[in-house]
């Protein structure tokens, strides 16, 4: 998914530098190339590490608050539209936080569901439930309805993009 996005840049990006390489003299048409080039060069950077960072960023904070995991997995095969998901797992309890694509119809209404009652219907490792959520800017938090994932969601709700949390040397489980 990421290397597709960065392609599809790339293309735009290429696609832009021919349409603005239409001068009729051959010293603009090399100067633009060579800006173009540049250009495209700087933006397939930024955003190869804005798209392999965000997820991070909230994994990076939760580390600072002093919140650990047993396991953490990438998600690979989403069923809705997220650019990056995890599975969290700690103390046998599973949470999945998932960056989504808000632009997306469909995830504008599973966020006005979660924040109007709390919970999400999706689907999840090939099974429709009910899970309780919340939802951070652009990041979705699912767990089993009935957990205690009080720090977990506590932490969560705190959360800010480019937050700069000083680092805490205690750890913490989710049902603390």
């Amino acid at each position: 998914m990421k290397l597709r996005q960065l392609i599809v840049a790339t293309l735009c990006l290429m696609l832009m530098g021919a349409c603005g390489a239409n001068d009729s003299t051959n010293n603009n048409m090399g100067s633009n190339s060579q800006k173009n080039t540049s250009s495209s060069e700087s933006s397939i950077q930024s955003i190869g590490s804005t798209v392999s960072s965000t997820i991070d960023d909230v994994m990076n904070y939760f580390k600072e608050k002093g919140l650990a995991f047993s396991s953490m997995m990438n998600i690979e095969n989403m069923d809705f539209a997220a650019h990056e998901g995890r599975v969290l797992v700690n103390n046998g309890q599973k949470a999945y936080l998932y960056r989504l694509n808000s632009q997306e119809p469909a995830m504008q209404k599973l966020i006005a569901q979660v924040r109007e009652k709390g919970i999400a219907d999706v689907k999840l490792d090939n099974e429709q439930k009910q899970y309780s959520a919340m939802v951070n800017g652009d990041y979705l938090l699912l767990y089993d309805q009935g957990t205690n994932m009080s720090n977990l969601t506590n932490i969560f709700s705190n959360f800010k993009m480019n937050d700069s949390g000083s680092s805490s040397n205690k750890t913490t489980t989710l049902d603390e």
